[in-house]
């Protein structure tokens, strides 16, 4: 940062000449503020050195540094953007920038500051560590995972590296078993996938059918018949390398080679090696000592896996650890959500929401729970906040635009539908929509939507 011109101080001075403080006694008592963990009473005192110094961007890179520390990152992130240009060298300030995008949920503006800040310290591990986090929240999974694995070799018992590598590794499972859905939907290498996940719960009986179901489905396995039984059969003897390479261990390999297969075989694969390559990093974090972060960091990574039970799990023994953890809370109370625990879910969510936090996962979540317990009434104002502060989140409106609907307020809830619509994925917003406009006396509009729910339904993958 830029040191103020003599002018600048001197003017400065001469404003504060009649009081008791200058500029020295307020960067020195704001800077013991920070250190005593004071942080508001050190943003109030940078914030008038700002408005003595307006101009200068280390004024409000320290006042923005104070607003971070006191858990304001909005109006930290509002100081940073004034200074964007006089601080573009400095790698602190696009990290923090980054940070701040972070904490307010905007991990895809969180990915280029954040870059740029390993760009110009390309050693410092916390830079790309928040990276990794940043691509993982994104939905560049297989970006954080490369950046997780390479730093899993520097900070071998750090619980966020382990964690993170795990979740990308598991996001990138998920991802391929969701894409093989939608390319072979009932096929066998999706049903071997459910059969194998079965098995990894211990449910052999469900395994069992799911495998006589897979072997039954095409296009066929030569395989199966090996992994049904347990004997993993030699799979370079039915002729499919991928098979070969996973059974030898060579698991990266199976990923590289996968990179782009758009194959049913390629995306059963794949799906199968990242989820083994996720085991060494979960494996180590179980390892560690009883920490609250280790305890979240399983809960987030099983919950990825749809290991809803054993998620609620991690975050209760997180909470013992660090009782009145509103993160913790939160991340129990998506869980219990998820899980459709809905009356847990419910009892949490309300004790959060009524200490003032404006957050429209929340308000979405708390909305859809009463909505499932019985109680519509009192979930509309809530799924009215978390569709207000969350406009493009698509399942926070439709499930506002469904239940207006069913309270009978079409006028309301057709704008809702037709928001959510722009992204419906099998028909049925515009088949609530076309109920909406019926209940309008817009039955043009009706059959409109009900031409294009059958067109998307048309669009979609049979089994």
């Amino acid at each position: 940062m830029r040191i103020p011109s003599i002018a600048a101080l001197f003017a400065a001075i001469s404003l504060l000449a009649a009081g008791e403080d200058n500029l020295e006694t307020i960067a020195r008592r704001a800077r013991h503020a920070m250190e005593a963990g004071h942080y508001q009473e050190a943003a109030g005192l940078y914030e008038r050195m700002v408005k003595i110094l307006p101009n200068e961007p280390g004024a409000r890179f320290n006042l923005a540094l104070a607003l971070d520390a006191a858990g304001r990152p909005g109006d930290a992130l509002k100081q940073l953007e004034r200074i964007n240009a006089a601080a573009a060298a400095n790698p602190r300030f696009w990290f923090l920038l980054g940070i701040e995008h972070q904490k307010l949920r905007q991990p895809a503006k969180a990915v280029d500051p954040l870059e740029r800040a390993v760009k110009l310290d390309p050693g410092n591990a916390d830079y790309r560590l928040e990276l990794g986090d940043a691509y993982l929240s994104s939905g560049a999974v297989s970006r954080a995972a490369a950046v997780f694995r390479a730093l899993s070799g520097e900070r071998p018992g750090d619980a966020r590296v382990l964690a993170g590598e795990a979740r990308a590794l598991l996001a990138m499972s998920s991802d391929a078993y969701d894409e093989l859905v939608r390319v072979a939907p009932g096929s066998s290498f999706q049903l071997a996938l459910e059969a194998l996940a079965e098995a990894d719960k211990g449910d052999r009986t469900k395994a069992d059918a799911l495998y006589r179901r897979a072997a039954a489905a095409g296009p066929p396995a030569p395989w199966l018949a090996g992994e049904q039984s347990g004997t993993r059969q030699a799979a370079s003897d039915v002729g499919h390398p991928l098979a070969a390479a996973f059974h030898r261990g060579d698991l990266d390999e199976v990923v590289r080679r996968t990179a782009s297969g758009p194959s049913p075989e390629s995306l059963y694969w794949r799906a199968r090696a990242c989820a083994e390559l996720a085991r060494a990093p979960l494996a180590k974090l179980s390892a560690l000592p009883p920490t609250p972060e280790a305890h979240e960091l399983a809960g987030v990574a099983l919950r990825q896996t749809r290991r809803w039970e054993d998620s609620i799990a991690e975050f209760q023994q997180a909470l013992k650890l660090a009782p009145g953890d509103v993160r913790l809370q939160s991340e129990l109370a998506k869980s219990y959500w998820l899980s459709r625990r809905f009356d847990e879910a419910v009892k949490l969510l309300q004790a959060l929401v009524a200490n003032g936090w404006e957050r429209g996962d929340w308000e979405f979540e708390l909305g859809d729970s009463l909505y499932n317990i019985g109680q519509p009434e009192q979930a509309l104002p809530h799924l009215r906040k978390g569709a207000s502060k969350l406009p493009g989140n698509f399942a926070a409106q439709a499930m506002l635009g469904r239940v207006l609907l069913e309270m009978g307020r079409p006028e309301e809830a057709a704008p809702v539908l037709e928001r959510a619509a722009a992204r419906d994925p099998d028909g049925s917003i515009h088949f609530q929509l076309a109920s909406a406009y019926r209940g309008m006396g817009r039955p043009d509009l009706a059959r409109q939507a009900i031409a294009k729910q059958k067109e998307i339904e048309a669009r979609r993958p049979r089994k």
